[in-house]
């Protein structure tokens, strides 16, 4: 069989085409949902704010003491089932989840359980909440799919700026990586189309004979 001469040689290629993209700068955007665009009181919705709601955070935007918002007028609540959890999830896994701001009735506690692909990876102590907004960091740097907000006692609480940082890699550097990875890979081509044909001419059983042989006389 005939070895083709760097056959294999395209795979450095694409190996460093990746670590040009690896390499790419990632700019962490930190995000703030404050509710103060919706009207009404109803449901948040899937999606807002880059979250899914699950359809059990209601949010509303009147006035009333201790259910203080953090950034007036509106902040969510969770339905009235005494001890338990209720839990939200980003749109984009693997996200960072720094914390939010409460505001309830004395002897109210609540605090966050951090999920990542199902499992638990962190619980925060208990906060217990008064009608001044109080915020409790999740005090986890890790990636987190889903939050869930424990309390001793559901309804009595409000919760306001729900915050989190999603990881964005930088415009200018993400298209200077693919622009390199393009030229590097238009080389290979071009380099592989002027390279110098090659003749084959059998003596017997020999090996074959460039064509600078044939300029040569051998036959």
């Amino acid at each position: 069989m005939t070895r083709r001469p760097g056959g294999r040689s395209w795979l450095w290629l694409v190996g460093l085409a990746s670590l040009a993209f690896a390499a790419v700068p990632v700019r962490a955007d930190q995000v703030v949902v404050t509710f103060d665009d919706l009207v009404g009181q109803t449901s948040v919705p899937d999606g807002y704010g880059g979250i899914n709601w699950g359809g059990v955070w209601t949010y509303y935007g009147w006035p009333q003491s201790p259910y203080t918002p953090t950034s007036p007028p509106d902040r969510v609540y969770t339905p009235s089932t005494g001890a338990g959890e209720y839990q939200f999830s980003f749109v984009t896994p693997d996200t960072t989840f720094q914390g939010a701001w409460f505001a309830g009735a004395q002897g109210t506690s609540v605090r966050f359980n951090l999920y990542d692909d199902g499992v638990l990876v962190h619980s925060t102590s208990d906060l217990f909440v008064g009608a001044a907004p109080v915020f409790l960091a999740s005090g986890y740097a890790g990636a987190v799919d889903v939050v869930g907000v424990y309390s001793n006692v559901n309804d009595w609480f409000v919760m306001d700026n729900v915050t989190y940082v999603t990881s964005v890699p930088e415009p200018a550097s993400a298209l200077a990586a693919a622009l390199g990875a393009l030229g590097l890979l238009g080389y290979r081509w071009v380099g592989k189309r002027k390279r110098p044909a090659v003749a084959e001419v059998k003596d017997g059983n020999g090996p074959p004979s460039c064509l600078a042989d044939l300029a040569e006389g051998r036959r």
